[in-house]
């Protein structure tokens, strides 16, 4: 009865096309989830810059208002350095650029295609992920910016303005 018991029992190994199939299976998995992971990652940062830089406009928008309730010229500030927010990094571990328009000489202010400038009060904006810029926002190295556009009508990729 021994020998008849042996043949019957069942080996549960696993073979080598068993864990290929396995490997096939994650690689697969993987190969899928990490470049949406990567993705989603990418939009967080962009929608944590275009917060900021609202943010940033409020801030703006308080210190003329504090001036003008001081009895000052309502002017707006010089630099971020104004409002507190000299070392404020963008997403990217960049610093947020601002420039006043009372403060960059004309036809020097960022643009989209023909629009100069951009804004008529002021630019303020993130270099985005590359961390480059230049000031057609359509350039190559403007085109990731995160730009305030329209005087606050619009924030958000400056692709997509």
């Amino acid at each position: 009865m021994s020998v008849i018991e042996s043949t019957n029992e069942q080996s549960f190994g696993v073979t080598l096309v068993d864990l290929l199939i396995i490997v096939v299976i994650i690689g697969t998995i993987a190969g899928i989830a990490i470049p949406v992971y990567f993705h989603q990652i990418d939009e967080a940062r962009k929608t944590k810059a275009i917060e900021d830089i609202r943010m940033l406009e409020k801030e703006i928008d308080l210190y003329r208002r504090w001036r003008e309730d001081e009895g000052m010229s309502p002017v707006l500030p010089a630099s971020l350095g104004d409002i507190g927010r000299h070392n404020f990094l963008d997403p990217w571990d960049n610093p947020y650029q601002y420039a006043s328009h009372e403060l960059i000489p004309k036809g020097h202010q960022r643009k989209y295609y023909e629009t100069v400038p951009l804004n008529e009060d002021y630019d303020l904006y993130s270099m985005g992920p590359d961390g480059e810029t230049s000031r057609p926002i359509r350039s190559r190295a403007g085109r990731e910016d995160i730009v305030r556009a329209d005087n606050g009508g619009y924030v958000g990729p400056g692709t997509e303005f």
